[in-house]
């Protein structure tokens, strides 16, 4: 069932990068809520690290989803908050994993302007919220 749960996530992501790709590209900011919507093409890794190699990111996303799935094995003997973490790390990077592989690039769209962030998209969230269950759940 969880992992009914975390396609239904990855299915979601690629859904939403695809609809801001159809809505935003091209198209000024625009606000919702608390929220600033443009379309970012990240060819980068965080904060662009190593946009202009992406064969050595692409290697590199792949080797941290193996060892963050590695990590999920060795934790899910007792499914607690830490293991559902690294599951949600391991459902962000495949799904920025696909967009590098199937465009070259990240497609990001969601900022918080009033906290300066950069933006971001639904499997940078996963990511963001696995590793605030793995703090959490030491």
């Amino acid at each position: 069932m969880i992992y009914l749960f975390l396609l239904i996530l990855v299915v979601l992501d690629q859904y939403t990068k695809s609809y801001a790709r159809i809505q935003l590209k091209g198209k000024s900011r625009k606000r919702l809520g608390p929220l600033k919507l443009a379309y970012v093409e990240n060819r980068g890794g965080a904060m662009g690290f190593l946009k202009k190699h992406p064969r050595i990111l692409a290697f590199l996303h792949t080797g941290t989803l193996i060892l963050v799935l590695s990590l999920y094995l060795y934790e899910k003997k007792a499914f607690t908050g830490k293991a559902f973490g690294y599951l949600l790390i391991f459902t962000g990077g495949l799904g920025n994993l696909i967009d590098r592989i199937k465009r070259g690039y990240v497609i990001d769209f969601y900022s918080f302007p009033y906290l300066r962030l950069p933006y971001f998209n639904l499997a940078d969230l996963y990511v963001f919220i696995g590793l605030i269950l793995i703090l959490l759940y030491p």
